[in-house]
C-alpha cells in the first residue's frame, strides 16, 4: 500500500495539475476571430473567385491604402478584412464583373504585435500573425534560457478593457498533454526566472 501511495505521489509530481482556468482559455482562444483593424504595414491576401489575375497579397502603405486592379486606390487602414471584402465587392460589381465573390485573409499584422520577455534568448516585440501560439512566440524569441527559466510562462492580455493574466503550462504543452494557447494581438509572454523553494 505504501509503495502504491508513493507511486501515485511521484506520478502527480511528474504531471503537475493544469488549472481549469487555463483549459477554458485555451479552448476560448480558438474562437478568437477578430484581431482588430488594419494598420500601416499589415499584409493580407485578396482572392476574387474565378479571377486569379485580380487577387494577390497586399500591404497597407504609409498612406493607409492599397492599389487594387480595376478599382484603384482603396483605403485599408482602420478597416477589417470583412469591411474590405464588402467594399471591393461593391466596387468590382460596378465594373465589368457581375456578382464578384471577394475574400480577404490576414497574413501578418505588423501594426499589432506581441511581446516576449523574461528568460528567453532574444526578448523583443514580434508581429502578430493569425494562429500564433505561445510556443511560436517563445520560438520567435529563440527559445528559453533553460539555465534560469521555470517550466511555466505567464501571458498577460487585455480583455474588454481588463487585464487578464494566464499561467501557461509550457512544458505540458510541449509534451502534448494540454492544448497550446493561441495568442491575441497585444499579448505579453513572460518567461519567469526559476526559483528554488526553501
Amino acid at each position: 500500500m505504501r509503495r502504491l501511495t508513493l507511486s501515485l505521489l511521484l506520478l502527480g509530481a511528474c504531471h503537475p495539475a493544469v488549472s481549469d482556468s487555463y483549459l477554458e482559455w485555451a479552448e476560448r482562444s480558438w474562437q478568437f476571430q477578430d484581431p482588430g483593424r488594419l494598420g500601416v504595414g499589415d499584409s493580407f491576401a485578396i482572392k476574387v473567385f474565378g479571377q486569379a489575375d485580380l487577387g494577390g497579397d497586399f500591404a497597407v502603405n504609409e498612406l493607409g491604402v492599397i492599389r487594387f486592379p480595376l478599382v484603384g486606390t482603396v483605403t485599408a487602414q482602420g478597416r477589417t478584412c470583412a469591411e474590405l471584402e464588402e467594399d471591393l465587392t461593391e466596387r468590382l460589381a460596378a465594373t465589368v464583373l457581375k456578382a464578384p465573390l471577394v475574400t480577404c485573409s490576414l497574413i501578418e499584422m505588423r501594426s499589432r504585435r506581441i511581446s516576449v520577455v523574461g528568460q528567453v534568448v532574444s526578448p523583443g516585440s514580434f508581429p502578430y500573425t493569425p494562429g500564433l501560439t505561445v510556443v511560436d512566440a517563445v520560438a520567435a524569441a529563440k527559445g528559453i534560457d533553460a539555465t534560469n527559466a521555470s517550466g511555466d510562462v505567464l501571458v498577460t492580455r487585455m480583455v474588454d478593457g481588463q487585464q487578464v493574466k494566464l499561467e501557461v503550462p509550457l512544458q505540458e504543452i510541449m509534451k502534448g498533454r494540454v492544448p497550446n494557447l493561441l495568442l491575441w494581438p497585444g499579448d505579453v509572454v513572460f518567461v519567469p526566472t526559476f526559483q528554488l523553494l526553501n
